[in-house]
């Protein structure tokens, strides 16, 4: 019994209240040990809380070391430390002492002749304002700065000031009392408004967001495209606006190019070099696997940028932050069943684009497989494990992807590795019910 636990240590001095062990392993505080006496008797069994090493309290002491670990029984010299388990600590006291969560208020206060006005940004609340009569300043006008610092002042137990900004009209004269007047007002003012209950941690954030869904905007509908990824060295078997050939394979001609999803530091040189070399042979359309691909496209003139897998977009926030950086069509995640998939076509419709045939990886990975060639997993399910590019490997499944291609909405087929009606297809996710 003595003896259980993970052996850490043995007592090397003990003192009034005190032992010291050298460490055969780290030892941490909240860590539960035993304090086993070379006689074979039962030793104690209690919670590390405070610990000193080289006089200096610790939170942690390592292996080698010497640390004094406090404790009010009696403990023999020699005596051998178990690590027994970890306890956790009691915060509830400090807890108890931390001040209430306080709203954060932004404001925008505005001084001119006729008194002080403060606005808000993102509450629901009204304009609030205090009448002064301000004369001119002979010396030492109101500046912005004087504003926001005072304003920023308050004893409020539920608000606080969060982001102020300040303005001043003219060379005005506003004694610091007044002023000191005016934002005790302001507070009370704040306080007693029926629209507070907007301002709570948490709920900003939950307005700022609905703020933000009302607002999200996309473009009008363009033209509705289907680019096929052909086979290497072949045309597309299917109809298409434009064929997509890889960076490697493309050349004057080419109509789109997508980029390569692997892409090293040492391989960028040569990747912008031939994205260079396309776009001064008249090369317009480009799909980007990675962010990467923005910033070597970024100053380009008179392209188009549309995203495409592996690089993921679940939703319409996702979609217009992939605007931002330069996209002009945005292609919806591969996996996101139909549900999902309608609710972001609702709201960005314009400009998204579906993957609706190929065969993608599944998997890509520098790691070296126990095997190539085609594998079964438990489900009976079987998959093609292949030596790729720079040293990856792929996985795909052996039945193509393919969902419904909706008529007023942009697709992409890859054909690369599969042709359509000529290989068993799954529609992997999208018909898939996740509540």
């Amino acid at each position: 019994l003595g003896a259980s636990g993970l052996q850490c240590g043995r007592v090397t001095r003990v003192a009034q209240g005190k032992f010291e062990v050298n460490l055969s392993r780290r030892l941490l505080v909240y860590e539960r040990i035993r304090v086993q006496p070379d006689s074979g008797d039962e030793g104690p069994v209690f919670t590390v809380t405070k610990m000193d090493v080289n006089g200096k309290s610790a939170f942690r002491v390592e292996k080698g070391q010497f640390a004094t670990i406090y404790f009010d029984k009696p403990v023999t010299r020699n005596s051998i430390v178990y690590k027994v388990g970890i306890s956790n600590p009691d915060l509830s006291p400090r807890i108890a002492k931390l001040a209430p969560a306080r709203a954060a208020v932004d404001l925008a206060v505005a001084a001119d002749s006729k008194g002080l006005t403060v606005t808000f940004s993102g509450a629901m609340l009204p304009a609030w304002h205090y009448p002064l009569e301000l004369g001119e300043a002979i010396q030492h006008p109101l500046v912005p700065e004087t504003l926001e610092t005072e304003f920023a002042s308050t004893r409020s137990e539920r608000l606080v000031a969060g982001r102020i900004t300040a303005t001043v009209t003219g060379r005005l004269f506003l004694p610091a009392t007044s002023l000191k007047d005016a934002r005790r007002a302001f507070w009370e003012w704040l306080e007693a408004q029926p629209g507070l209950d907007t301002l709570k941690p948490g709920k900003q954030g939950l307005a700022r967001f609905k703020a933000l869904m009302t607002s999200l905007t996309f473009p009008e509908p363009a033209r509705i495209t289907i680019s096929v990824l052909a086979p290497t060295g072949a045309a597309s078997p299917v109809h298409a606006n434009f064929t997509v050939k890889t960076l490697a394979e493309a050349g004057h001609g080419t109509w789109e190019v997508i980029l390569p999803d692997f892409c090293s530091e040492l391989d960028l040189p040569a990747v912008r070099e031939k994205i260079r070399v396309l776009i001064s042979q008249g090369v317009k359309r480009f799909r980007v696997t990675s962010v990467y691909g923005f910033t070597l496209l970024g100053k380009a003139q008179g392209i188009a940028i549309i995203t495409s897998f592996p690089l993921p977009a679940c939703n319409s926030l996702a979609v217009r932050e992939l605007l931002n950086c330069g996209a002009t069509r945005v292609q919806a995640w591969i996996e996101l069943d139909s549900v999902a998939l309608n609710a972001m076509l609702a709201r960005a419709r314009s400009v998204v684009e579906l993957y609706t045939f190929g065969r993608p990886a599944i998997l890509t990975t520098r790691a070296v497989p126990a095997m190539f060639g085609i594998m079964t997993d438990g489900r009976g399910l079987k998959f093609e494990v292949e030596k790729a590019e720079k040293g990856l490997t792929r996985i795909y499944s052996l039945q193509a992807f393919q969902i419904p291609a909706p008529a007023d909405v942009s697709t992409f087929m890859d054909c690369s590795r599969a042709k359509p009606g000529a290989v068993s297809t799954s529609k992997f996710n999208y018909e898939q019910d996740w509540k």
